[in-house]
């Protein structure tokens, strides 16, 4: 009757123990999937995503100014000036995404990839308005007026240049969004606990990703420290 008594104390022990571990692992998996939620969602994904569609509105209205300039370069005063309400988009504000950048510091630990988004987002704006305001009023201003001293050819070639030196500048930029991919990676390549969190700014990718992104951006944040 002992032994029965003792088997049975044995396997309800074990079935709890058995419970006790599932319990816990749902936790864990509910505790790691909030934040997947939290932190790359709504922080790492999300300010990247940002810079995706900024960049991808420039580029596509780059791309659009190269073939006004095209246009006029072989048209000359035959150019329609109605070609410059065709084909730009509109590069709307981006959001400052402040929780965003909160979490990612809570990440990482250091503001630099807020200040280096800050920076990113004023290029873009004023790149942007360079391909879609500047270089086409300077056309419109030499077809209807004579306040432009230049030739045509001039025009043409400076208008090139600008938009090739625009364009080239943002190469740096979109670095940020692999540096911000590769934190993504390094975060879900574990299954951290909130109160580990503090752990991931020492993983070797999260130093090296802070390494480049200060190598690569070092005017940047010599600007936002003065």
């Amino acid at each position: 009757m002992e032994t029965i008594l003792l088997q049975t104390s044995l396997a309800l022990f074990a079935a709890a123990l058995t419970g006790w571990f599932a319990v816990q692992q749902y936790y864990q998996q509910r505790e790691y999937e909030l934040i997947l939620s939290r932190y790359l969602e709504g922080g790492l994904d999300l300010l990247a995503a940002e810079l995706e569609r900024v960049s991808a509105v420039f580029h596509h209205n780059w791309a659009r100014c190269l073939s006004v300039l095209a246009s006029y370069r072989d048209l000359d005063d035959d150019f329609d000036l109605t070609e410059f309400n065709k084909g730009f988009l509109e590069l709307q504000a981006s959001n400052l995404n402040i929780i965003a950048h909160h979490r990612l510091f809570t990440l990482v630990g250091t503001h630099e990839y807020w200040s280096i988004y800050q920076s990113a987002m004023a290029f873009f704006t004023n790149a942007n308005a360079i391909l879609v305001k500047q270089i086409p009023d300077a056309i419109r201003i030499k077809l209807t007026t004579d306040r432009i001293e230049h030739t045509h050819a001039d025009v043409v070639e400076e208008g090139f240049q600008e938009a090739k030196e625009q364009e080239e500048k943002s190469h740096k930029y979109v670095q940020l969004v692999a540096e911000l991919q590769t934190l993504s990676a390094a975060l879900e390549s574990e299954r951290f606990r909130f109160k580990e969190l503090e752990k991931f700014r020492n993983k070797a990718a999260v130093k090296e990703s802070v390494a480049r992104l200060r190598e690569l951006f070092s005017e940047d944040l010599t600007k936002y420290a003065n």
